[in-house]
Formats: C-alpha cells, structure tokens, sequence
C-alpha cells in the first residue's frame, strides 16, 4: 500500500496513470517492484512514465488495486 499523498490523489481523480506513477516511484518505489504490484512488464511502466496515454478505466481500477489505493 503507498500513501495517500496530495499527488497520488491527484492523480487518481484526474484517472493520470502517468503521473501516479511518478509519484509512486519518487516515494522510493521501483519501476520493476511497481510492475509487480499492477500486473504489467517493468518496459510498460517504463512507457506510461514516459508518456503513453493510458484512457482505459480498467487499467485504471487495475492500478489503483494493486498499490492499495480504494
């Protein structure tokens, strides 16, 4: 589970995958442990943090249980 910080809920209301990512992995989270914890390849969080758009709700509630956040 990762705090709920003003930028993880940020980024959760504005559905920004890219920007919770950051800000999960700038808490001291690796790329590859929070691949792990979402169900992705440490390269597709690498692409996110980079700037894929993802729009896709699923991915989204995908996300948001894996690190914990309800």
């Amino acid at each position: 589970m990762i705090d709920l910080t003003p930028e993880v809920y940020q980024a959760c209301v504005t559905r920004d995958i890219t920007a919770l990512f950051r800000a999960v992995v700038a808490k001291g989270t690796s790329q590859r442990r929070l691949a792990e914890l979402v169900g992705m390849s440490q390269s597709e969080v690498s692409e996110i943090m980079t700037g894929r758009r993802v729009s896709s709700y699923a991915v989204l509630l995908r996300v948001a249980n894996g690190l914990g956040i309800e």
